[in-house]
């Protein structure tokens, strides 16, 4: 079920793919990464 969403504020937007890094991770790993990353 979809609902919207008021947001206050967007930093960036980045496309509907999986990434890693800046606190994002693929199963523990990458997640100290200082850049965002997609995963191929």
């Amino acid at each position: 079920m979809v609902h919207p969403i008021k947001i206050d504020y967007l930093g960036f937007t980045i496309p509907n793919k999986f990434v890693l890094g800046y606190g994002l991770d693929y199963d523990g790993l990458g997640r100290n990464i200082k850049e965002i990353y997609q995963l191929v």
